[in-house]
């Protein structure tokens, strides 16, 4: 707290400063020139794999906001037409239980597919994906008491060994599901009568170089941070080799009995993703941990987040995918 008070002591008399020089009655104005708006597109595809989607892909449309405006509201009545390896696949109707656009095809690997949407007032926009190469992971191994961290929790560990494709710059993501967990004994810890749900994603934890060197990565240093439930890396570092990562995640237990763990079942995703998804993905990551507000230093600078939509905003980006799924059984960690 010393070193604290010292360090910081030249901002917090500025603060008071600034504070003192406050004149409640005093009206600012600012003026924003005005930009035309343009069409924001957001979709991610991928091949369904063994897993059944649980809805079908699609498009969410939208319209960019003023500076001031709340948000801006879903566009229902653009005109999409989808490409499909250059030739016309058709029009994409807009469906109102869904929320948006759906695709009503089946991605499969190295598919490539370009999106026109078209609005009246608004410039029509476009955008490519390739949907990258199948992906396999070798194998997954679980270690469900890895370490407490400094508050006392516990956490597991999961390492994913997988082999890189050679001759290319491959862009990966990690996500770990808690698909179910309940507090039951041992002896009873599947039953067959329990259903897996589709799950919750986890807050996951890394100290490997290719993970937490990437810009978008910062640790958990304060109160107001939160570990990223996605982790993204690229192979600059291991490229067409056999890699092993690890990453951590904070099993689901009680919290009124130390080092408790949940019975729990969890779904590990390795995915490929496409270039585009991981800029955009590691941008939107920066921007979020920008705007997390420090009590001494404020908001941090905006971030300009990525886009691959000609004359709009947003994503049309893809992956591929593997997972395991895996069943942890309870236990008290000592």
């Amino acid at each position: 707290m010393k070193y604290l008070l010292e360090k910081d002591l030249p901002l917090l008399v500025l603060f008071f400063l600034l504070l003192g020089c406050y004149d409640e009655g005093r009206l600012i104005e600012i003026t924003v020139p005005p930009t035309a708006p343009r069409l924001v597109i957001h979709s991610v595809i991928y091949p369904a794999g063994a897993l059944q989607r649980v809805s079908p892909l699609g498009f969410k449309v939208s319209s960019t906001a003023h500076i001031f405006d709340k948000g801006a509201d879903l566009i229902t009545d653009a005109v999409v037409r989808l490409y499909k390896k250059d030739q016309f696949f058709g029009t994409l109707e807009y469906i109102d239980s869904l929320g948006y656009y759906p695709l009503n095809d089946s991605p499969d690997y190295n598919d490539d597919y370009r999106i026109e949407v078209s609005k009246e007032g608004f410039l029509r926009a476009n955008a490519i994906v390739a949907v990258p190469s199948a992906i396999e992971i070798d194998t997954v191994i679980i270690t469900p008491m890895a370490y407490f961290d400094e508050e006392n929790y516990v956490f597991s560990e999961v390492e994913i060994r997988f082999r890189d494709a050679p001759d290319e710059t491959n862009f990966y993501e990690v996500v770990v599901f808690v698909t179910s967990s309940f507090f039951q004994p041992s002896t009873d810890f599947w039953p067959e009568d329990f259903q897996e749900n589709t799950g919750e994603a986890l807050e996951l934890v890394a100290f490997d170089r290719v993970i937490t060197e990437e810009s978008y990565y910062i640790p958990k240093t304060n109160i107001n941070s939160d570990y990223p439930v996605s982790l993204l890396f690229s192979d600059n570092t291991f490229n067409g080799k056999k890699y092993s990562l690890k990453v951590y995640y904070n099993p689901p237990g009680r919290l009124y009995i130390p080092g408790d763990v949940a019975n729990h079942r969890i779904r590990v995703y390795l995915r490929k993703v496409t270039e585009e998804t991981f800029q955009f993905k590691t941008a939107m990551l920066e921007q979020y941990n920008h705007r997390e507000e420090d009590i001494l230093y404020g908001v941090g600078e905006p971030i300009n987040v990525f886009s691959n939509v000609e004359n709009g905003y947003g994503l049309f980006g893809a992956y591929s995918y593997d997972s395991f799924l895996l069943s942890i059984e309870g236990f008290i960690a000592q």
